[in-house]
């Protein structure tokens, strides 16, 4: 939960959980959230994406609740798509699912979301693109998407879509877009984006 002072904190065993606007301090009060599964086994860390002209490395900075890696996924120089991809989960036919990350800019702010086995979703390819400057998430094909901040330049992003009649192995993986939305273009071996905290549950939203 996000406290009074807008510090993200970890609470004991029955507490309760008095949660609080990380950006307006405003009280929400008490955040209770249903019971869930969690399919992906590795949320954050070192080996949490396996990046494709990339890296996924750790600078030393820390996520919000200044305890866990902020690890970033940093395009290489290479002339075309840049991305990183998680371990993928079983997901059944016919059930919708949501994905979340925890990101931050390291010198690039857009980028999109999408699955892969992307045609084996209720309509092929959902996509959710995401600019971290206009604080947009706009989905496609099927998908929709969510951005909050979270403060210090963090955001909360989610990825939901409907699987189609079959079940099948996937996971939802970042792809990096250029300034001008450009998902195959020149990378600068420098700028990326600190992304950790992914999951991938079966429900509308994200818990």
């Amino acid at each position: 939960r996000f406290n009074s002072s807008g510090v993200y904190e970890w609470l004991g065993n029955n507490v309760p959980r008095l949660d609080y606007d990380p950006v307006t301090l405003q009280p929400l009060g008490l955040l209770v959230e249903e019971q869930r599964t969690r399919l992906n086994t590795v949320s954050t860390g070192a080996t949490l994406l396996t990046p494709t002209r990339a890296t996924y490395v750790y600078d030393g900075t820390l996520f919000i609740d200044g305890l866990t890696p902020f690890r970033k996924l940093v395009e290489d120089t290479s002339t075309n798509s840049h991305f990183g991809i998680p371990a993928v989960a079983t997901v059944s036919a016919n059930t919708t699912y949501t994905a979340q990350y925890a990101v931050k800019t390291a010198g690039r702010t857009r980028f999109h979301l999408e699955a892969i086995s992307a045609t084996s979703w209720a309509i092929s390819n959902p996509v959710v693109n995401y600019d971290l400057v206009a604080k947009t998430a706009i989905g496609s094909a099927g998908a929709t998407g969510t951005i909050k901040e979270l403060g210090a330049g963090v955001y909360l992003i989610t990825w939901t879509a409907t699987t189609g009649a079959a079940g099948f192995s996937t996971a939802i993986y970042p792809v990096f877009r250029d300034n001008a939305g450009n998902t195959s273009y020149t990378g600068d071996g420098v700028s990326g984006i600190y992304i950790s905290g992914y999951q991938i549950e079966a429900g509308s939203f994200a818990t």
